[in-house]
């Protein structure tokens, strides 16, 4: 049997939040710029870097999110040293009246693998705060993506809400 001990800390800073954890061998550190409000848009400047504690395998990311109304969209950069890899990444979503819609595409600049992560999302909350999702994913982090994968690789979530506190879920 193994354990696993962790620390999560929020350290807030002004409009922006600092957050730090660490494991029993590794850590992150991720900056969170808070939120920016212009012309409609609302934009979030995040980065983040994590590691083995004995500081090598280091990654580095750099992200921006940018939201108006139901439509959000997430650019992220990551850089990984010991493996001379960069990777971008989107994640896009569209909410309205109940149902969400999203998908993720990660591609590494450098390297043998260039699609390596691919995932379609469709989710709906109902009246009384149920949540429904539906994942296709054509390639997990890091794999070579093969989009006849989507309908191969399916996910189904039921979470209920109970509570306003407490939820209980179910992933098939």
């Amino acid at each position: 049997m193994k354990s696993d001990d962790e620390i999560k800390l929020w350290f807030p800073v002004n409009a922006r939040t600092i957050y730090l954890r660490l494991k029993n061998d590794s850590y992150k550190v991720h900056v969170d710029n808070g939120v920016v409000e212009r012309d409609g848009y609302r934009f979030n400047l995040y980065g983040s870097v994590q590691g083995k504690r004995s500081f090598g395998g280091d990654n580095y990311k750099l992200g921006l999110e940018v939201a108006k109304n139901e439509w959000s969209t997430n650019f992220r950069a990551g850089y990984k040293p010991s493996e001379l890899g960069v990777t971008v990444y989107n994640k896009s979503s569209y909410a309205r009246n109940g149902w969400n819609f999203g998908f993720l595409n990660a591609f590494q600049l450098t390297g043998a693998k260039n699609w390596v992560q691919s995932a379609l999302q469709v989710a709906y909350k109902d009246a009384s705060g149920n949540d429904y999702f539906v994942r296709a994913n054509a390639g997990k982090k890091y794999e070579v993506v093969n989009p006849n994968n989507y309908l191969k690789n399916l996910t189904f979530d039921y979470i209920y809400n109970y509570t306003p506190s407490t939820r209980l879920g179910v992933e098939v």
